[in-house]
């Protein structure tokens, strides 16, 4: 069940992540420094985000530039974020750069819980499936069969959930 609820949770990354820049980019327009504005946005809920944030701030804190920081990110950042912070940053435009990382990253959580609404229904109904379905066991006096039938289509329900809510998270 873990496995289901971690994958579930990998599912509103994105609204995190959209939180991170608009975060950011509001402490930015206020005149903060890139150090005050990951201090001022305090912890973050995502691990990944909270990560990036960390990674930022000790980078900012140390003396490091933005750009090299982000490149030298890792896992915290994807690729285009990367490109995009650092062609902003060379450029002068890390304002409109951070705006429209938001406004993508809100998009995208948008799209998560549009495909989270789709899977609830076939999720519910398998899961009721796996209940209803053997009731005939039940009927006929084989009542320890009904359970262990039950039982069993509900874990390889949920076992199988997690692979399907992992590969919709890609």
């Amino acid at each position: 069940m873990n496995g289901v609820t971690a994958a579930v949770r990998q599912l509103d990354e994105e609204r995190h992540r959209a939180e991170f820049y608009r975060m950011w980019l509001v402490s930015l327009r206020a005149g903060f420094t890139h150090a005050k504005s990951m201090e001022t946005m305090g912890v973050r809920q995502s691990r990944r985000t909270e990560d990036a944030r960390r990674w930022l701030l000790r980078g900012v804190s140390s003396g490091h530039d933005l750009a090299s920081l982000v490149q030298s990110g890792g896992s915290r950042f994807d690729d285009f974020e990367r490109g995009l912070i650092t062609s902003a940053v060379e450029t002068g435009g890390l304002e409109e750069c951070l705006r429209q990382l938001g406004d993508f990253y809100s998009r995208k959580h948008k799209l998560m819980l549009w495909v989270k609404k789709r899977m609830a229904y076939p999720l519910v109904t398998a899961l009721a499936a796996c209940f209803v379905l053997p009731v005939p066991l039940l009927f006929a006096g084989y009542v320890p069969a009904y359970l262990i039938s039950a039982g069993t289509g509900c874990l390889v329900l949920l076992l199988g959930a997690e692979t399907v809510v992992s590969a919709v998270s890609i």
